[in-house]
């Protein structure tokens, strides 16, 4: 009888111990495809703001020589130079408003929401990202070095 319930007990254990085992290889899985994730958010949303950024510069640079075409036109009485400092002034509006409808994509046609979530990634949920990830990776808490374990008594095991 005494033996019967020892194996039954080891079977349970093994049974444990590998449920325990599976669940860890589950987070170190899933902690290594939120470092993939995370990468790829930060390389592309990185790459997104200073294409965007580069281009409002552009579009800046573009009002600032409408204006002073305008200027110019003014002083010397030109009519041809207000009139190109205005169209210029004018491209510079649609040329933002373009930008700025390219930049706020929600994930709508033609981009997928994921896609959509990579060119928009914030910071706040970078790092919420990276939390979870270390919060995975680090699941469950690994368990002591054998030399801490009490075995017989006072004394440890090496």
């Amino acid at each position: 009888m005494l033996i019967g319930v020892i194996a039954v007990l080891a079977a349970l254990l093994a049974v444990v111990e590998m449920n325990a085992s599976q669940a860890s290889t589950r987070a170190n899985l899933e902690a290594a495809r939120l470092a993939a994730d995370l990468s790829a958010r930060i390389a592309v949303s990185g790459q997104a703001s200073d294409s965007a950024l580069s281009a409002q510069q552009t579009a800046f640079m573009l009002s600032m020589e409408s204006a002073a075409r305008g200027i110019a036109g003014i002083q010397n009485d030109d009519a041809t130079s207000i009139a190109i400092g205005n169209a210029e002034e004018s491209a510079f509006t649609e040329l933002r408003a373009a930008l700025a409808a390219t930049s706020a994509t929600t994930g709508g046609k033609p981009v997928d929401p994921y896609t959509a979530g990579l060119l928009n990634a914030t910071t706040p949920q970078l790092l919420s990202e990276l939390a979870e990830q270390n919060r995975q990776a680090t699941w469950p808490k690994p368990p002591r070095p054998r030399s801490t374990l009490p075995f017989s008594g006072s004394r440890s095991w090496p």
